[in-house]
């Protein structure tokens, strides 16, 4: 099975937006080419133009929008292994402090000193 359901809302939501802002982009340039080509070709050229220079731009600004995104994704992902990181070693400066705060609060006592046995046999000679 897929790992994720194929009709998952934030996909179409993001490939919407996607699509959206790339189609924002293209009508003007198909508004200045139909302007320019207007009484240069037939009508039927300037549709086989736009479907081509419609085609090349969708294709080419998707892979735009590809490349960009997956950097934003870099970036963010770098961005929250450094915030791991940090966290760590805040974590281990905290133990390393909680063990020497441990270290100070017990009293340092003098170990106690060995007695000699006594030599037992000292009265049999």
């Amino acid at each position: 099975m897929a790992e994720s359901y194929f009709f998952d809302k934030r996909v179409l939501k993001k490939n919407a937006i996607k699509y959206l802002i790339i189609f924002i982009i293209i009508l003007p340039i198909f508004i200045g080419l139909n302007i320019l080509l207007n009484g240069l070709t037939a009508s039927w050229v300037i549709i086989l133009i736009d479907v081509m220079v419609g085609a090349f731009l969708l294709i080419g600004l998707g892979y735009v929008y590809d490349i960009i995104n997956n950097k934003r994704i870099a970036k963010k992902e770098q961005r929250i292994k450094e915030f791991k990181k940090r966290q760590r070693l805040a974590n281990l400066e905290v133990e390393d402090e909680k063990i020497e705060i441990q270290e100070e609060k017990t009293p340092k006592t003098q170990p106690k000193k060995k007695r000699k046995r006594r030599n037992r046999n000292k009265g049999i000679n």
